[in-house]
């Protein structure tokens, strides 16, 4: 197996007729998606293979990608949120990259998204 990275990308999504995640009856719903992508593409494939693969996820679960917040490479030796909320989020890319397999965080509603704010701090880069 070749090597990999994880992009994780935070998105918008529209529940479509027969989704599982209507939830509370929002129009739109937010999560983060972890794709894990072949290491030794170019840059902009990988964006394009992340992008790619959140959207056939997302369309497998009768969800419309709506807008994309952030889209960055996740390396953990530079992620360094605190609380429940970034720890989850790196499970999940621990799990993505683990398993070469796409994977989602829990769906929030509009109002939830909101008291969700954070943010990512990265150490200098060189």
């Amino acid at each position: 197996m070749s090597q990999m990275d994880v992009f994780l990308l935070s998105v918008k999504v529209r529940a479509l007729e027969g989704s599982s995640i209507d939830m509370d009856g929002c129009e739109f719903y937010y999560v983060e998606i972890f794709v894990p992508v072949d290491s030794t593409l170019g840059f902009e494939q990988k964006i394009a293979v992340a992008i790619d693969s959140s959207k056939e996820v997302l369309s497998s679960d009768n969800l419309q990608l709506e807008e994309i917040s952030k889209l960055l490479l996740f390396k953990e030796a530079e992620w360094k949120g605190e609380g429940e909320f970034n720890d989850e989020l790196r499970e999940e890319a621990r799990k993505s990259l683990a398993t070469g397999k796409v994977c989602k965080g829990a769906f929030r509603s509009e109002e939830i998204e909101e008291e969700c704010e954070y943010s990512i701090s990265l150490d200098d880069l060189a």
